[in-house]
């Protein structure tokens, strides 16, 4: 007979062997309740599982857009609920799969611009996620963050009146405090990417950044796509943790 494997790793093999055979069944139809399958997989997230991670991203695409929506909406109650992994995976989703893309398509946008509110976004889900409450589905609520930034996108393109000009104003919508903000957010960011170890800082920067394929950061860094992706998503968690650390006093404040 043989004994438990108690060991960190051996815990984490025999519960994702659980998540594995719920999936199993639930494939097979012997389970209906995809909520089983994502609230196991959050779990394991949640402790830092990068093998939950990436049978996430596995089973994202693969799956069913009812199962989407549910495993969405699982990442954002749990990102809302401060846990970085949760919050990193969701990004990772978003990003690769442009679920902000036709908010901002709708909007106008296009080409380089369209890219820039792509990755605006993801600033913006990290800066509003404790704001999910579950009320509406996560797609919803993206749509609505997205269709936000693309609109301040817009204004901040929008070419200005001259300073000799007469009858300057400010454009409308935006006041001089939430551009002093949004200048704000832009340093910080960086500031944050400046201090990742530099495995993740480089990789962070050449994609949320200089915005360059993963095939073109593999090249450039010598590595696969998949440590491209993983380097990426464990970045993406340590900015998400700092991020919050520092602005979540400022959002006390200001509520």
């Amino acid at each position: 007979m043989s004994r438990p494997d108690n060991t960190v790793e051996g815990v984490f093999d025999s519960g994702l062997e659980a998540a594995k055979a719920t999936e199993r069944a639930r494939l097979d139809g012997g389970v209906g309740n995809d909520q089983a399958v994502v609230a196991e997989l959050i779990d394991w997230i949640s402790a830092g599982s990068g093998a939950a991670e990436a049978r996430v991203f596995r089973l994202f695409g693969q799956s069913s857009a009812a199962f989407r929506t549910t495993l969405l909406d699982g990442l954002a109650e749990a990102a809302a609920a401060d846990c970085p992994y949760a919050l990193a995976v969701l990004l990772t989703i978003v990003d690769d799969y442009h679920l902000a893309r036709p908010a901002a398509v709708a909007n106008g946008l296009t080409g380089a611009d369209l890219a820039d509110a792509e990755q605006a976004t993801l600033i913006a889900i990290t800066r509003s996620i404790h704001g999910f409450r579950g009320d509406a589905r996560f797609t919803t609520w993206l749509h609505r963050v997205a269709r936000n930034t693309a609109v301040a996108e817009l204004r901040r393109k929008k070419p200005t009146v001259g300073l000799d000009q007469p009858n300057l104003r400010p454009a409308p919508g935006i006041s001089q405090r939430r551009m002093s903000s949004l200048v704000a957010e832009s340093h910080m960011v960086e500031a944050l990417i400046a201090g990742l170890p530099e495995a993740f800082r480089s990789t962070v920067h050449l994609r949320d950044v200089d915005r360059l394929s993963y095939q073109d950061i593999a090249e450039r860094q010598g590595i696969s796509i998949n440590t491209v992706k993983s380097r990426l998503n464990r970045g993406r968690q340590m900015l998400a943790s700092e991020w919050n650390e520092r602005l979540r006093p400022d959002e006390g404040r200001q509520q």
